[in-house]
């Protein structure tokens, strides 16, 4: 039976900001071309594929508050790709399903109406690395300094076209750097490292991401090195496996 969600429970993070207070509506759409090779003598049509795109759009409102949304978004408009969208439309919960995007920021609109608040509209356009991936790290709950530094089995299936992992860390007290990573293991559970993510200092927040084009084994799971004595961080880590 299906099992229907409300999209109140979306998260918005773009790079090393969450933003799902500002947005209301967010879409994910991935498209591409196909040349028609069709001749005569053929019955039916033919095609072959061409460039692919993955496009993201955020819509929401405009807030005032130094170092708002407009501000955040504005310093990333234009900017060389590598920048990190991402929806998590049930929410950032581990095991859930997210869709990110490895972008360029192609527009950031305002819009005034006499009778309504101002909004923002954005648009984020990749070529290349982009996909709906799985959640590995719980963004609810903080990673306290004393807690266990590795993350629960999350189970599939091995894939043989690789694919990529993202971080976002948006809040970060802890008194030591920190190292995190995604591990992948065989049936076995013998776990070896799939990726590394940038380090992050001690007391700022980060994203970064990571390519595999390598097989993907079933298991899954994040791990993470510090020696922090103090503090805590809010992240989240997921990965996203190619289908071709």
């Amino acid at each position: 039976m299906p099992v229907f969600r409300h999209s109140r429970f979306t998260n918005v993070l773009v790079d090393d900001y969450e933003l799902s207070n500002y947005f209301r509506a967010s879409s994910f759409s991935a498209s591409a071309d196909t040349a028609e090779t069709t001749t005569y003598q053929v019955a039916a049509k033919t095609f072959i594929p061409g460039q692919h795109v993955g496009m993201m759009s955020l819509e929401g409102l405009f807030s005032a508050e130094a170092n708002g949304v407009e501000e955040k978004l504005r310093g990333v408009l234009g900017a060389s790709s590598g920048h990190i969208a991402t929806i998590a439309p049930e929410g950032y919960e581990y095991g859930k399903l997210a869709q990110c995007i490895i972008s360029a920021e192609s527009s950031l609109q305002l819009t005034n109406t006499i009778a309504d608040v101002i909004t923002l509209t954005t648009e984020f356009n990749c070529k290349d690395t982009y996909g709906t991936g799985v959640i590995l790290k719980d963004g609810n709950t903080p990673l306290n300094w004393n807690d266990a530094l590795i993350g629960t089995t999350n189970n599939s299936a091995l894939t043989t076209f690789g694919g990529f992992g993202v971080l976002h860390a948006w809040s970060n007290t802890l008194n030591q750097d920190i190292d995190i990573e995604i591990q992948h293991a065989n049936p076995s559970l013998v776990w070896i490292n799939l990726g590394s993510f940038t380090t992050i200092s001690a007391g700022t927040t980060s994203s970064s991401f990571f390519l595999a084009d390598f097989d993907v084994e079933e298991n899954l799971r994040w791990s993470a090195t510090t020696t922090a004595t103090s503090g805590s961080i809010e992240f989240i880590t997921m990965f996203c496996r190619f289908n071709s």
